[in-house]
C-alpha cells in the first residue's frame, strides 16, 4: 500500500483495508475509491467507514476521495469499472455488500470479485459474466461454514457459480482464494467444480510463485504452539 498511487476499499470488513488510527498517515496523498458508507451498507460498517474517514481523518489525509459505487473511471491507459453494490455472499446476508472491480487495460480484463463468495448471488454472477474477464481473483464460497454460519444450499449455489464462471470464454486464469482457502480441503472443491475449466486455476500464492500455506484454516493449529 505504500507504494500505491489508488487504494480501493470494497466494504469495511477489516481484512479488507486498515482501519487503525496508526493506520491512517498510510493513506496520505492517495486517491481512495471505496464503498458508499451511506447507502446499501449495514450498520457495522457505517459505523467503520465513519471511523476512517472521519474520526481518523483518512478523507482529509487522501488527495481525493470519492465513493465508487457504479462508477467508472480512467486511470493512464487503464479503466476501471465498479459494480454496483452486490451481497456479500447469499442475497439478503446481514453481512451487508460489497463493489466487485473490473480493471481493463489492451485486451487484459481483471475481474476482483471481493466477497461475493462464490458468487452465491445471481446478480453478482450475471455481472460478472457479462464482463467477460481474461483474469478473475475470486473469493471462493465459504464451505467451512456450510450448514453453521452459512446455509449449505447458499455454499453449494457459489460452488455452482463458481463452475459457470470458471467455464466463461476467454477465461485465462482463474485466481480461488480467500474463504475457499479456509477450509484444508479446497483442493476437492476445486477439482470437482473447476475441473473442467479451460482457464488456468490456481491459488493466490500459486500465481505469486510461493508455497500454499493456508494460514487461516490452520489458525488453531498455529496458535496453539507454544
Amino acid at each position: 500500500m505504500r507504494d500505491a498511487d489508488i487504494v480501493v476499499i470494497t466494504h469495511y470488513h477489516y481484512d479488507h483495508y486498515l482501519p487503525g488510527q496508526e493506520d491512517a498517515e498510510l493513506y496520505r496523498g492517495k486517491v481512495i475509491l471505496a464503498k458508499d458508507p451511506r447507502r446499501m451498507i449495514n450498520r457495522s460498517q457505517a459505523i467503520r467507514a465513519w471511523r476512517l474517514f472521519k474520526l481518523n481523518k483518512v478523507g482529509e489525509k487522501a488527495s481525493r476521495l470519492t465513493y465508487a459505487d457504479s462508477l467508472e473511471f480512467e486511470v493512464g491507459g487503464a479503466r476501471l469499472v465498479f459494480s454496483r453494490p452486490v451481497p456479500h455472499g447469499e442475497p439478503g446476508t446481514k453481512l451487508g455488500y460489497v463493489l466487485m472491480l473490473l480493471v481493463e487495460e489492451g485486451d487484459e480484463r481483471l475481474a476482483y470479485t471481493s466477497d461475493v463468495q462464490g458468487p452465491i448471488d445471481e446478480e453478482a454472477l450475471r455481472i460478472l459474466l457479462a464482463w467477460r474477464p481474461s483474469i478473475v481473483v475470486l473469493g471462493g464460497p465459504p464451505t467451512y461454514f456450510a450448514g453453521y454460519k452459512v446455509s449449505r444450499e447458499a455454499v453449494i449455489q457459489g460452488l455452482r457459480n463458481m463452475s459457470v464462471l470458471g467455464r466463461l470464454e476467454g477465461l485465462r486464469i482463474l485466481v480461488v482464494d480467500h474463504h475457499l482457502l479456509r477450509d484444508l480441503e479446497y483442493k476437492r472443491y476445486v477439482d470437482e467444480y473447476l475441473g473442467a475449466s479451460d482457464a488456468r486455476v490456481m491459488t493466490a500464492a500459486e500465481y505469486m510463485g510461493r508455497p500454499v500455506k493456508q494460514l487461516e484454516a490452520r489458525r488453531r493449529e498455529l496458535w496453539g504452539r507454544k
